[in-house]
C-alpha cells in the first residue's frame, strides 16, 4: 500500500540523514575537516529540506521539532571552516542562509526562539 511505502521512504530518508551526520562527526574526530564539513553541510541541507517541505504531520513536529537557533549556529560555525580555507563565497553563502533563517524562523519553526 501507498501509506506503507511512504512510511518506509521517510524512515530511509531519516536514516540517510543520520548517516550523513555520523559521517560528519567521524571525519571530524579523524581530523579530516574537509570531509567533515562536506557531510555537515549535506546534513544541514537535508534537515532544512525535511523541515520546510510543509508535509510533516503535527505529531512528527512535536516529537522531533526543528531547532532554528541550532541550525543558524551550525551555519555560522561551518562558515568559519570555509573562511579558514579561503573559500569566502561559500562562507558568505552560509552566513546569508543563517540570516534568512533568522528572519523566517517563526514561519519555519512556528515560534521565535529568544536571543535570535
Amino acid at each position: 500500500p501507498a501509506s506503507v511505502r511512504r512510511a518506509a521512504e521517510e524512515r530511509a530518508a531519516n536514516n540517510y540523514t543520520l548517516t550523513m551526520f555520523y559521517l560528519a562527526q567521524a571525519y571530524g574526530a579523524l581530523r579530516k575537516q574537509g570531509l567533515s564539513a562536506r557531510f555537515c553541510a549535506e546534513t544541514m541541507s537535508r534537515q532544512l529540506d525535511h523541515n520546510t517541505s510543509g508535509v510533516r504531520p503535527k505529531e512528527a513536529l512535536e516529537r522531533d521539532p526543528f531547532d532554528c537557533k541550532d541550525w543558524v549556529r551550525n551555519c555560522c560555525s561551518l562558515s568559519d571552516f570555509f573562511v579558514n580555507e579561503c573559500m569566502f563565497w561559500t562562507a558568505e553563502y552560509l552566513l546569508q542562509s543563517a540570516a534568512v533563517m533568522c528572519e523566517k524562523c517563526e514561519e519555519v519553526c512556528g515560534d521565535r526562539p529568544p536571543n535570535l
